[in-house]
């Protein structure tokens, strides 16, 4: 659990979840949806702390990289978020 919740301490992070939750999506579209002071490399970086909390995870297809939400993996996550409101 605090892996999950290390990983969402960012509001990229969290950005970058939104914008993989509903399809997957290549690293290239990920940095278009972000502001254009975030570079790619910064994006890989975040992708890399959700993908080991297992938030994320990926496929390859030729030389692209696809990303998608693991939605099931919230859901420690959302118990905490409820618990406090």
């Amino acid at each position: 659990m605090s892996a999950l919740l290390r990983a969402l301490n960012t509001p990229r992070r969290r950005e970058i979840l939104r914008l993989v939750w509903d399809g997957e999506r290549s690293v290239g579209e990920i940095h278009a949806g972000l502001p254009d002071e975030v570079s790619i490399a910064t994006v890989s970086e975040h992708l890399q702390v959700l993908a080991g909390a297992g938030l994320v995870s990926s496929r390859r297809a030729g030389r692209f990289r696809y990303y998608r939400a693991e939605k099931a993996e919230l859901a420690p996550a959302r118990g905490v978020q409820g618990s406090q409101e």
